[in-house]
């Protein structure tokens, strides 16, 4: 009998937003994984087996080949370019100049991008398919469409000289904002985002790429 050589194992939902952005970054750099379900809708994120790794319950959660665990999606990815070095030049600038252009728009994506699409994401798409989380907060909507065109503004305005967000290069940067958009998109916000020429130009070159096709079309909740 032949030993199964370990792979690394990624704990989540395939439709998790930050799982997802895990998933995209293996994909991009050619690892082998596995993918641990871990059914947020019958709450096991939140029972003692997982929360003994997980201590938030949140997902996703990496187990790496050797027993090492991390938590939290950045976190992972920029574990896995450190970890696996060869693979993670892939999604990852050589040069200081891009280097430091892909960890500003990752910060910009955390810090700015990803406030505003989190709350607009759950009031215009998960409480109308989700009716139990109450209903639709339009005044919130609204503040948050504004905030969030401010940010989309910003962000054509580097692509409008940048292919990437770190030069020519698709990076970690590109896939952190992946997720969101795409819910943004299923949520009806397609011209908010889309309206911007070269930020426009950007999502279409990311969302054609293979690993993201994979990670946007397998999913447990059909939209």
């Amino acid at each position: 009998m032949v030993d199964k050589k370990p792979v690394i194992k990624l704990y989540g939902m395939k439709m998790s937003t930050c799982t997802r952005r895990v998933r995209c970054v293996l994909e991009e750099m050619g690892l082998s994984y596995e993918i641990i379900l871990v059914d947020l809708g019958k709450g096991e994120h939140k029972q003692a087996n997982y929360l003994a790794l997980q201590p938030f319950g949140q997902v996703p959660l990496l187990e790496d080949i050797d027993g090492t665990k991390i938590f939290e999606s950045r976190a992972i990815i920029r574990y896995l370019v450190k970890r696996y070095p060869t693979e993670g030049a892939k999604v990852q600038p050589e040069d200081a100049k891009n280097y430091g252009q892909m960890e500003q728009w990752l910060n910009v994506e955390s810090e700015h991008f990803n406030r505003e699409a989190t709350t607009l994401v759950w009031e215009t798409l998960w409480k109308p398919k989700m009716k139990h989380l109450g209903e639709m907060d339009e005044k919130l909507v609204e503040e948050k469409k504004k905030k969030l065109e401010s940010i989309l503004l910003i962000l054509d305005t580097h692509l409008a000289t940048n292919e990437y967000f770190a030069g020519n290069q698709f990076t970690m940067a590109d896939i952190s904002y992946l997720p969101y958009i795409e819910n943004l998109i299923r949520a009806g916000h397609r011209d908010l985002l889309l309206s911007k020429k070269s930020f426009a130009a950007w999502w279409k070159k990311c969302s054609e790429r293979s690993s993201w096709i994979l990670c946007k079309t397998e999913q447990e909740i059909e939209f």
